[in-house]
């Protein structure tokens, strides 16, 4: 079974199976900014969902190890989606950032088929 890597920031947060679903619940302060990083061979079908509180605008981001923007969900809500496949095995980076006076609560999801 083929496994990536999932960190938030620098700080190492699991071992993802790319057969399986991951998610994670937290806090995001307001006007800031959470950045995850994901590890993806080539042909990986990559899809990163957020749900938000409904408290602000939360909007996500993939980025390459280029630092080219992939693929983006920005809507004026909280609930986002990106999926991309990957065609360069290597790092990527999602980003999630809050746009909104206050704190959201979220739930994020990884999933790499």
């Amino acid at each position: 079974m083929k496994k990536s890597m999932l960190a938030v920031g620098a700080l190492l947060m699991s071992v993802v199976s790319l057969s399986a679903d991951t998610f994670y619940t937290d806090s995001i302060p307001p006007y800031s900014q959470f950045t995850y990083t994901i590890e993806g061979s080539y042909g990986d079908r990559i899809t990163v969902a957020v749900s938000g509180d409904g408290s602000t605008d939360l909007d996500l981001y993939a980025v390459d190890g280029g630092g080219n923007i992939m693929v983006s969900s920005r809507s004026y809500g909280d609930d986002e989606e990106v999926t991309w496949t990957v065609t360069g095995s290597g790092t990527f980076r999602v980003t999630l950032v809050n746009r909104g006076t206050w704190h959201n609560n979220f739930r994020i999801g990884f999933r790499v088929r």
